[in-house]
């Protein structure tokens, strides 16, 4: 954001702007698919909130220019050489700001609802399985719950009566005499929770 209201100033910011937004890029990809652990989905609503940071970029660097052309008009040297372009920016500004809300105004109902163009479209060529648009948790079955295992026999009646309704298991851990949670194997691969990741 930064590079463009300095690119109107400055233009040799744009080349070093793409070199550090390409490192950050690979960073960033790094980061996401090696490093983070991101259970849910956007759903596409980043590309709205990266549009509107662009438009932030956008403003700033107009009134820049105007602050500039603004400065300059008062000068008696340039003798009114800026009128011109500072109209011209005013009116690029004000069609700035009807294309914001025209994409604002575009982009709502898509962030919200699925377009019934689309879905008409897709009843049509296959049979759609409505959970699909549903949220994860509602889809998703419940994770298997890990207890611990006691000398009283708890856990094993707990694990009994829930069979059917959720997956429960008390293996690799256990309560002792003082009733604090132990490890059978205290390495976390070995865990009934433990999933590996995949390799990219």
């Amino acid at each position: 954001m930064e590079a463009i209201c300095y690119a109107c100033i400055a233009p040799l910011v744009v080349g070093f702007a793409v070199i550090g937004l390409s490192l950050f890029w690979v960073a960033m990809k790094y980061d996401y698919l090696f490093v983070y652990n991101v259970p849910h989905d956007t759903k596409g609503r980043m590309y709205a909130r990266a549009l509107q940071q662009l438009f932030v970029g956008l403003y700033l660097a107009a009134l820049c220019m105007i602050g500039l052309f603004a400065l300059d008009l008062g000068s008696d040297s340039s003798a009114g050489r800026t009128l011109g372009p500072l109209i011209l920016v005013v009116i690029l500004l004000v069609f700035t700001i009807l294309f914001h809300l025209y994409i604002n105004q575009r982009l709502h109902p898509l962030m919200h609802y699925l377009p019934t163009t689309v879905m008409e479209e897709r009843r049509a060529h296959a049979p759609v399985d409505d959970t699909v648009y549903l949220h994860p948790s509602v889809t998703s079955l419940p994770p298997l719950l890990w207890i611990p295992k006691d000398k009283a026999g708890a856990s094993k009646e707990e694990i009994k009566e829930s069979t059917g309704i959720i997956g429960m298991t008390d293996e690799g851990a256990y309560l002792d005499e003082k009733n604090k949670l132990q490890w059978v194997n205290e390495d976390a691969m070995t865990a009934p929770l433990y999933v590996e990741k995949p390799r990219y």
